[in-house]
């Protein structure tokens, strides 16, 4: 096994570029369905939208305010519907809009897929705050690490990271 340990990355002359101050994030190959809908259309999802799996809840304290925080979101899924439109969005504390969205159209019945979602923002805080994963489809039953139940013994799994950098 090959290991590279980085403290800082910087330029030529030294100067610093970067820094990872944290890591955090919570994985699960629990086996989650719901039948809540999130509409396909031109507005921000909201907090009402999707199933709530808080098996992927993912608190962080910000070491300093003007730190960015960059969140990963990442989930093997299922759906039973034919030809739906599965979406995933990523929420904060008790927000109710969206931070950042994004869907896939199937075309199968009883599909399965991976869904990553990567996007970054000022922590904004240095109190605790916690990022949370709704996702669904327009029509059927959606699961989270399976269509209609648990795939591959558990090893399907969802992710949900925040790794704070450095400003």
């Amino acid at each position: 096994m090959s290991q590279i340990n980085v403290d800082t990355i910087a330029t030529a002359a030294g100067v610093e570029q970067a820094r990872l101050v944290q890591v955090v994030s919570t994985t699960t190959g629990v086996y989650t369905s719901g039948t809540t809908v999130i509409v396909t259309d031109d507005t921000i999802p909201t907090s009402s939208e999707g199933n709530a799996f808080s098996n992927l809840d993912t608190a962080i304290t910000p070491t300093n305010a003007s730190n960015t925080l960059l969140i990963e979101a990442s989930i093997f899924c299922g759906t039973n519907a034919s030809t739906h439109t599965a979406q995933m969005s990523v929420f904060q504390d008790s927000g109710s809009a969206a931070l950042a969205t994004t869907s896939e159209f199937q075309t199968q019945s009883n599909g399965m897929s991976n869904m990553t979602l990567m996007f970054s923002m000022a922590a904004g805080t240095t109190s605790a705050t916690t990022f949370k994963l709704r996702a669904g489809s327009d029509s059927g039953t959606f699961g989270l690490n399976g269509t209609t139940g648990r795939m591959f013994g558990g090893k399907g799994v969802s992710t949900l990271r925040v790794m704070e950098i450095r400003a």
